[in-house]
């Protein structure tokens, strides 16, 4: 099945759809190079979502094509001996961050390190086209919560996208028009 990607964001932002403190610096998710958004969560704190949309390199995807699977990924990590939890994983559609969580509750790294979620056959519940992925106001969001008894930091150093799709199915159309003459198209089935 083809894919496209991983590829990195081109926009970062903080939304403020779930919990409480707020992301500093979330721009920075859009370059894998060090440079942190961080939320630093006091005990029973969860953070806003730290979102990636915008992502160019998905334009390799069809327009018509059937998306079948979605992978976000998150490059972040808690502060060292803390207890920083993923809280709410999900996917942005035409700007809305919609449907299910990815979330497990599972610790954050306490270093820097990749963690996706959904797979080449979950589409996080949506029902997606070529075009749907390749908006700009597509995406994945991120939330943490802090369940431990002291302070803690989570940050973030990168959004990625892979996107898995079926091709899109076309018929070839001949057809004779007594003005136009030979007419030869493609047409979606």
């Amino acid at each position: 099945m083809p894919s496209v990607g991983p590829t990195i964001c081109g926009t970062g932002a903080d939304d403020s759809g779930v919990g409480t403190v707020a992301w500093s610096n979330p721009s920075r998710v859009t370059t894998e190079d060090g440079t942190l958004a961080t939320a630093a969560l006091a005990a029973g704190e969860t953070s806003h979502y730290v979102t990636g949309t915008n992502f160019a390199g998905l334009s390799a995807v069809p327009d018509g094509a059937a998306i079948v699977g979605l992978v976000g990924t998150v490059k972040w990590q808690r502060s060292l001996g803390g207890s920083i939890t993923d809280s709410s994983v999900k996917v942005i559609v035409a700007g809305a961050v919609t449907g299910a969580s990815k979330a497990t509750g599972a610790a954050l790294p306490e270093a820097l390190t990749a963690v996706a979620y959904g797979g080449a056959a979950d589409a996080w519940g949506q029902t997606l086209t070529g075009a749907d992925v390749k908006a700009s106001n597509f995406g994945f969001a991120f939330a943490a919560t802090n369940p431990g008894a002291g302070g803690d930091t989570a940050s973030a150093d990168a959004i990625l996208a892979t996107v898995y799709y079926a091709d899109p199915v076309y018929r070839r159309v001949i057809a004779v028009d007594a003005f136009a003459g030979l007419i030869d198209y493609l047409e979606d089935l």
